[in-house]
């Protein structure tokens, strides 16, 4: 109720704020719809980013995008609840970031900082392992897609989702 309070309160302050600009967010662009870059641009690192990006499009876009888009949230956040009754809340938090960035049909540059917290995970089982999925992790979320892979126009798909790539493992396999 308190949440539902705030947003109202916050809402009518910004209408009140900036009438134009909030007629523009809620009503032109139906809640922000359409205020970013393209769908397929790189910048958005979800599922249906990397599915326009392969070419699909339509209702074959939509109906994979659906079926991905259910089976990660429903892992991750059966992951996710396991990790929290193990008492690991920040790794639960990650791993239901993590899912969000991939079913998200639009996914903004700020919210891939979840992957960044999925670095709390321990993944291995010998200590001297552990240090990988921390490091992979890193490198993928402040090296150039271009300095990760060979420009070689067969790996750009890969190369060009390889935060969504990192996300989905966090979100539902990596142990």
């Amino acid at each position: 109720v308190s949440t539902g309070l705030t947003f109202a309160a916050a809402t009518a302050l910004a209408w009140a704020a900036l009438p134009h600009d909030s007629y523009t967010y809620w009503v032109h662009h139906m809640a922000g719809t359409g205020l970013g870059g393209k769908a397929d641009d790189l910048a958005n690192q979800s599922l249906h980013g990397a599915l326009l990006r392969l070419g699909l499009n339509g209702p074959l876009e939509i109906a994979l995008f659906f079926a991905l888009g259910t089976a990660v949230a429903v892992l991750g956040v059966r992951r996710a609840v396991h990790y929290a009754r193990d008492g690991q809340l920040l790794l639960a938090v990650a791993i239901t970031g993590c899912a969000a960035i991939a079913v998200s049909p639009t996914t903004w540059q700020h919210q891939l900082l979840w992957v960044l917290l999925a670095v709390v995970g321990r993944v291995g089982k010998r200590a001297s392992d552990r240090y990988v999925w921390p490091v992979a992790v890193g490198v993928v979320m402040t090296r150039p897609a271009g300095m990760l892979r060979p420009h070689s126009a067969a790996l750009y798909p890969p190369r060009d989702n390889m935060v969504l790539r990192a996300a989905l493992a966090a979100a539902t396999v990596i142990p």
